[in-house]
């Protein structure tokens, strides 16, 4: 990251796993990791279905912030078995 700060290219929370599961409210490590690169001002792309994320507004507001949630089925019952 110290080599190419210049470019600042958006880091992604993330494609293949949820950043904010539920152990995230105890530990907060995505939290943190969020702070040094918002410290950094680099862009940010996070992809959750956890109403958590919005704990961490404030740090969003520090550096450019993308938040994308996918929302698969209104149907409770359909979403319980598509669903992890």
């Amino acid at each position: 990251m110290a080599e190419n700060t210049e470019l600042r290219l958006p880091v992604m929370f993330s494609d293949a796993t949820d950043p904010y599961q539920p152990l995230e409210r105890k530990y907060e490590i995505t939290r943190r990791c969020l702070e040094i690169l918002a410290d950094r001002d680099f862009p940010l792309l996070i992809v959750t279905k956890s109403d958590l994320v919005t704990r961490d507004i404030d740090i969003f507001k520090r550096t450019r912030t993308v938040v994308s949630m996918t929302i698969t089925t209104p149907r409770r019952e359909i979403a319980e078995i598509i669903e992890p």
